[in-house]
């Protein structure tokens, strides 16, 4: 099991890098070490591109001698859990999960008194989301997005079903955020506002397929490797016509690894287990977060020991806040109240899994959230190439 590398090597100080070199805020974190904010500065326009799902296990095994690889700097870490509600999150608050607070999929919201879907911002049980019922996700963030600090204008783009979601109108902030259709449309938009701004702007992109096709098909697939060749193609054709005051930074949010049917641990085939929970699992299948009565502790501890250990290591809250998975410094107000008594960190390709009452049971080949290289490592792409020397991509 790996840990974040919060001192100089993940994406949350990459994010310290380009907003220090942007005007931002003072960063909480330092720069990364394999980008200077003086190599930043030396631009005038800076696109940074985040493809989820792509781990730098995946870009090496599935197209090794392509532009992404070839152009890869440096392998990154992500943030814990290794998952787009929390690692996405660092690229729009330039923060860790320490700070911002959004700590999986599925988070315990005391303020809502609810296991809530951060991302599409409703209750793990369903209902209408909580924008509808005029509560908004700015009162649970209890920060402002790292676009307002920057000083020159911003930009996002956005896969079009989410551009203007609610939880992309708070997380943007000040920056204009813009829909497209596919790649294609994406590359497009973006070459358009490099070539013809002659400000400096920071133009930010997402791309959520790669991690899709993953989860349906699983991250070792055909195609995901078919997909992940000709985003490639269409990336170095892009990159080779941009302007030369542009700088082109690629990396993801985390990766992925295949999990299987028989590596599927169901809380109710676990019944002494069940019983110590006070809620359902939240967090992920790769690290669940439990909520344990304070009368059971000693039985779920000792559950895990005898009959789990060979899939899972279970980590209290204390301990997780000890060896700062979640980040370094002062953490968010309710960051404790989000991570429960224990987690549960899954071994090799196991997942841990519940089902509350009314929910449609779902499967997915290529899962994350957890604290393997698979999940944890990602690559850093620049574009255009400096004389910094790329580190061992071995």
């Amino acid at each position: 099991m790996q840990r974040p590398d919060y001192v100089d090597n993940s994406i949350v100080n990459l994010m310290a890098s380009i907003s220090a070199a942007l005007g931002g805020r003072n960063p909480d974190y330092s720069p990364l070490a394999y980008l200077s904010q003086d190599e930043i500065r030396s631009y005038k326009k800076v696109m940074l591109l985040v493809i989820d799902g792509l781990g730098h296990d995946t870009l090496l095994q599935a197209n090794p001698g392509g532009f992404l690889a070839r152009h890869t700097r440096a392998r990154i870490t992500s943030v814990c859990p290794t998952t787009t509600a929390s690692a996405l999150t660092v690229f729009s608050s330039g923060k860790a999960p320490l700070q911002h607070g959004l700590t999986g999929w599925f988070s315990y919201f005391r303020e809502l008194g609810s296991i809530t879907a951060v991302l599409p911002f409703i209750a793990r049980h369903g209902g209408l989301p909580y924008d509808q019922q005029n509560i908004s996700l700015d009162s649970i963030l209890g920060w402002s997005s790292v676009f307002n600090t920057l000083q020159c204008p911003t930009y996002t783009l956005l896969p079009r079903y989410i551009y203007d979601s609610h939880f992309s109108q708070q997380t943007s902030g000040s920056a204009v955020r813009l829909g497209y259709d596919d790649f294609n449309d994406c590359l497009s938009q973006a070459q358009g506002l490099l070539h013809h701004n002659v400000q400096p702007i920071y133009l930010y992109a997402y791309w959520s397929e790669l991690d899709r096709l993953g989860h349906a098909h699983g991250i070792n697939s055909q195609q995901v490797s078919q997909h992940l060749a000709e985003l490639d193609q269409a990336i170095e054709q892009f990159a080779n016509h941009l302007p030369t005051d542009t700088l082109l930074l690629i990396t993801a949010d985390h990766g992925q690894l295949d999990s299987s049917e028989d590596k599927t641990i169901l809380l109710e085939d676990h019944p002494p287990l069940a019983e110590c929970m006070t809620m359902p699992l939240s967090g992920e299948p790769r690290l669940a977060y439990c909520y344990v009565h304070t009368d059971k502790q000693h039985q779920f501890t000792n559950y895990i020991q005898q009959h789990l250990s060979h899939c899972c290591t279970v980590f209290s809250r204390e301990e997780m806040l000890a060896q700062n998975l979640f980040g370094l410094g002062q953490p968010h107000p309710e960051l404790e109240h989000r991570i429960g008594d224990y987690a549960l960190v899954m071994k090799e390709n196991y997942i841990i899994r519940d089902i509350i009452a009314g929910e449609r049971p779902f499967t997915m080949v290529g899962v994350h959230g957890g604290l393997s290289d698979a999940e944890l490592f990602v690559p850093l792409v620049v574009w255009p190439p400096s004389h910094h020397s790329v580190v061992s991509l071995e």
